[in-house]
């Protein structure tokens, strides 16, 4: 299955206009990840994503969000450090004033 046939479709996410979506996205700096969250930048969506070891992967991610969303950040943490959590999502909340949509996408290999 390719990626496209995997990510979420537009319909799926829906156009939400002035009721924007706040979206977190783990593990946004490649793969589904990177599809999921760009997606949810191309429907309007306020998007933080997380990455820890790839960081050009993330800002290019980032990159592609920002072209459709007005408020994009990425973010980095390392989620087998609670510190590291606990600052992830301190600024995350800052960044989004609040959390609608959670995706867990974030994978230690």
């Amino acid at each position: 299955m390719s990626m496209e046939q995997r990510a979420p479709s537009q319909q799926a996410l829906g156009h939400y206009g002035k009721n924007q979506k706040k979206v977190i996205v783990s593990g946004a700096s490649a793969s589904i990840g990177h599809e999921i969250a760009t997606r949810f930048g191309q429907s309007g969506a306020e998007v933080v994503i997380n990455y820890r070891n790839d960081k050009e992967g993330a800002l290019e991610t980032l990159k592609q969000i920002k072209q459709d969303s007005l408020n994009a950040k990425a973010l980095y943490a390392d989620f087998e450090d609670f510190d590291s959590i606990e600052r992830f999502a301190n600024d995350a909340m800052e960044t989004l004033q609040g959390v609608d949509i959670l995706v867990n996408n974030a994978a230690i290999y």
